[in-house]
C-alpha cells in the first residue's frame, strides 16, 4: 500500500470531510481506497483461514447469517478466486485459480496507470511471501491486520504504528525492516534486479517526498492550485487550501460540466429527453434497490440522485 498509494486527494462528491483542495478533499491519506473510508465491508468479515474448505464456508456461512448479500459482496484486500465466475461453488470445485489483490491505487504519473517496476515489486514480494511458514490467522490477528491496513494509508509513513507479533513500530520502520529482510533472501539467491528494486524501494521509503502520493500532492502544488501550511500547535497535521488560481480552474471546470449537459439536451427533442430521464431514473432505481437490499452498504450513503 505505501510503495503504490496515489490517492491523497478525492472528490467532494464521494465524502464531504476533510480540507477542500479545488474540488476535492484532503484528508491526510495516501490513499483514500486503502483508508478507513475506503470499500470494506460495514462490519468486519472474520474468516477461517485453515484450510481452502474452511475458507469457503466461513464465507458461505455469513452469507446465510445474512451478514453478506452474497459471497461476491466479501471487500477483503485479498481475495481467491476461481477461473470464471467468483462462486463459492465453482471455487470449491474449481480450486484457486489466482489471487486477487484490491490494494493498489492506479498510478496518475505513468501512463498505463502502474509502472513495470512496480508490478516486479509486487512479484518480488509476493515470491518472498511464498518461502515464509504458515501462521495461524487467528480472529485477533485479522482485526489487527485491519487496522494495520488502514495505517498504511496514511500520508505521513512515520506518524502512525504498525502492530506485529514481535513489536510495534512506525509505518517507515516496518516498510523498512521489511525491505531489510527481503534484500537478504535476494542476496542468498543472487537475484541482481530484484535487489534493485528493492533498492529504489528503500530510497522512496526513507524519503517519503519520493512517494507517489507525495508526488502527486507536489504536483498540483506546484501547478499553483493549492497551498500547504502546517498546523501551528501540532506539526504533524498539514492543512491544504486553494489558491486564487485553484478557485479560478474550480470555476471553468463547474461551468465546463454545466455548458457540456447543456450541449447535450440542446439538440434534442422532447421526446428524447424523456428517453434519456427515463433511461437515468431507471438506473439510478436499479442501482438504489441494490444498494438497499445489501445489509453492508457503507455508513451514511444517501440518495444523492
Amino acid at each position: 500500500v505505501l510503495m503504490t498509494a496515489a490517492s491523497p486527494i478525492f472528490h467532494e462528491s464521494f465524502l464531504d470531510e476533510g480540507i477542500s483542495v479545488g474540488g476535492g478533499r484532503f484528508l491526510g491519506y495516501s490513499s483514500m481506497r486503502n483508508s478507513q473510508y475506503g470499500y470494506w465491508n460495514k462490519k468486519q468479515i472474520i474468516l477461517n483461514y485453515q484450510n481452502l474448505d474452511t475458507y469457503i464456508n466461513s464465507i458461505v456461512d455469513t452469507v446465510r447469517r445474512g451478514e453478506l448479500y452474497s459471497s461476491s459482496e466479501f471487500y477483503s484486500p485479498v481475495r481467491l478466486k476461481p477461473r470464471g465466475k467468483y462462486l463459492m461453488k465453482n471455487l470449491r470445485e474449481n480450486g484457486v485459480n489466482h489471487i486477487e489483490l484490491r490494494m493498489f491505487d492506479l498510478n496518475p504519473l505513468d501512463k498505463n496507470g502502474m509502472s513495470k517496476s512496480d508490478m516486479e515489486l509486487i512479484e518480488y514480494f509476493l515470491l518472498y511471501l511464498a518461502t515464509k511458514p504458515d501462521f495461524e490467522f487467528t480472529e485477533q490477528w485479522q482485526r489487527i491486520s485491519y487496522q494495520n491496513h488502514i495505517a498504511s494509508a496514511a500520508y505521513d509513513p512515520t506518524s502512525v504504528e504498525i502492530v506485529l507479533p514481535e513489536r510495534t513500530e512506525t509505518l517507515q520502520q516496518a516498510a523498512l525492516r521489511l525491505i531489510d529482510e527481503m534484500t537478504v533472501f535476494y542476496q542468498e539467491i543472487d537475484a541482481p534486479q530484484a535487489l534493485e528494486a528493492l533498492s529504489i524501494a528503500r530510497q522512496r521509503v526513507e524519503n517519503p517526498e519520493l512517494l507517489y502520493s507525495h508526488r502527486i500532492y507536489h504536483e498540483i502544488e506546484k501547478k499553483g492550485y493549492v497551498a500547504r501550511h502546517k498546523s501551528k500547535t501540532d506539526g504533524r497535521q498539514v492543512y491544504v487550501n486553494l489558491t486564487e488560481k485553484g478557485r479560478h480552474a474550480d470555476r471553468i471546470h463547474k461551468r465546463f460540466r454545466k455548458n457540456m449537459a447543456q450541449d447535450i439536451l440542446r439538440d434534442m427533442n422532447e421526446n428524447e429527453k424523456c428517453t434519456l430521464v427515463g433511461c437515468v431514473e431507471r438506473m439510478n432505481s436499479f442501482l438504489l434497490s441494490k444498494i438497499n437490499r445489501s445489509p453492508f452498504n457503507r455508513a451514511g450513503l444517501k440518495n444523492s440522485a
